[in-house]
């Protein structure tokens, strides 16, 4: 029986064939380490010449998202070695995934099928350490808070002014009123901290700074009228849940250069996902280093030995070297030539 990486490389060289373009597969978290994945691949590949900035290149694409810092730079790598970047979404893209995309010339996405995702970043809930929320419930909390504040204060004045029928001055209504809604609402706005407030709206902002950022540098816009910020806003303001499926009308609408992708491409990208996942690749979770399912590469060598295949389960307390590879020096080194090159 084959391994999983002789697997993958038969999919992702089915998949070049049938495109005439060259193929990267990326399903794993967007953590810390990846920019690094990135910089060994590209020496493993191509060695310590950076590649020729024409050569056409697809990216097939799976992730639940992760730091949007981490997709940022890893999307900057890319651009700094192609022109020609199609990303292909066969399934999903969520989050962190999706700003990496906004970054390609275009989007191949399977119809009713692919989705995108908002760009609302994930916080820690302050109500349960343990659990993750969007920072865009925090800051939206407080925004509905003033604006019952301020229709609690209305219902009061017209209220009295009812009951009164008038009797008493509009300006003694008024404060009146404004005391009850003040009443009202601090014990609830006490719960709010300023620095929760003031960092949720500041992580939002980073993700529509990114987003920003790569709707104006490169080649996603679908027209001549296309506003980056009007639709890096949509994605991080627009949406009422994280987990909103931005399919691929949807990502049109939005002015992104998305179009459909047919059976026999879907098939050979999917084929490609399910391969990747069968492998395993290093991660990092809350700061630890671990073996996962999933795969960031080229298509990997005919005889590489050193992935874990799908069958070889982690010891428990399994840890990894730091910087995932003996190679990590050089090409962390190389690395930071591709950002300087591509800032």
């Amino acid at each position: 029986m084959s391994d999983p990486t002789s697997l993958l490389r038969e999919a992702m060289v089915s998949l070049e064939q049938e495109t005439k373009r060259q193929a990267f597969v990326l399903v794993r978290p967007f953590d810390h380490i990846l920019p690094d994945r990135l910089g060994e691949e590209i020496k493993r590949v191509h060695g310590q010449q950076i590649p020729e900035s024409h050569a056409p290149l697809d990216v097939v694409l799976e992730s639940d998202g992760g730091q949007a810092d981490a997709a940022y730079k890893a999307i900057l790598i890319f651009r700094s070695v192609t022109n020609d970047l199609r990303v292909l979404v066969p399934r999903w893209a969520k989050s962190a995934a999706t700003l990496f995309a906004l970054g390609a010339n275009g989007i191949a996405m399977t119809p009713a099928l692919a989705e995108l995702g908002p760009l609302d970043a994930q916080v820690i809930d302050p109500r349960n350490p343990a659990r993750m929320m969007s920072a865009l419930d925090g800051y939206q909390s407080v925004e509905y808070l003033r604006d019952y504040a301020l229709q609690t204060q209305n219902l009061a004045v017209r209220q009295s002014l009812a009951r009164t029928r008038n009797r008493i001055p509009l300006g003694e209504v008024i404060e009146r009123s404004e005391s009850f809604a003040v009443g009202v609402i601090s014990p609830i706005m006490s719960q709010v901290k300023p620095l929760d407030f003031g960092g949720w709206g500041r992580t939002l902002d980073i993700g529509k700074a990114y987003a920003e950022r790569l709707l104006t540098e490169y080649g996603m816009a679908d027209s001549e009228d296309f506003d980056p910020r009007e639709t890096a806003n949509q994605l991080v303001y627009g949406y009422p849940h994280h987990g909103f499926v931005i399919d691929l009308d949807e990502a049109k609408a939005l002015g992104l250069n998305a179009a459909p992708m047919d059976e026999a491409l879907h098939g050979l990208s999917c084929a490609v996902v399910d391969r990747a996942f069968a492998c395993r690749q290093e991660v990092c979770e809350e700061g630890g280093h671990r073996m996962d399912r999933g795969y960031c590469g080229y298509a990997p060598e005919e005889d590489s030995t050193d992935e874990q295949t799908a069958d070889d389960e982690p010891l428990a307390g399994e840890e990894v070297p730091e910087n995932g590879s003996e190679n990590a020096t050089d090409a962390d080194e190389l690395r930071q030539r591709i950002i300087s090159k591509a800032t």
